[in-house]
């Protein structure tokens, strides 16, 4: 037989609600969640490779183009 002990999950939730607010970021719109990993994709791949890249992101055709400038 299997014993679940009970969390208490409300104030885990306020604290991270508490720390969301703090920070001012969170939570992003997905939008903004689009933008922060083509920006981590541009960022690693300056590392591996050098040099300039650029991301352009088009929500209408639904692609993301991460090229070398």
């Amino acid at each position: 037989m299997i014993i679940y002990q009970q969390c208490d999950l409300a104030r885990n939730e306020r604290t991270l609600q508490a720390l969301r607010e703090i920070s001012g970021v969170w939570p992003l719109s997905p939008a903004s969640r689009v933008e922060s990993a083509a920006a981590a994709i541009v960022s690693a791949m300056t590392e591996i490779h050098g040099g300039e890249w650029q991301a352009q992101i088009d929500h209408q055709r639904k692609a993301v183009l991460v090229w070398a400038l």
